[in-house]
């Protein structure tokens, strides 16, 4: 069950950081 969670957790990292680089790109084209 520990193993699952800890997916889970990278997982929810990774898209945090995806979505914060997305939002910098987009900043930066309408910047």
């Amino acid at each position: 069950m520990e193993q699952v969670n800890l997916e889970v957790f990278r997982f929810t990292v990774a898209e945090r950081k995806a979505s914060e680089l997305l939002r910098r790109q987009q900043a930066s084209k309408l910047g």
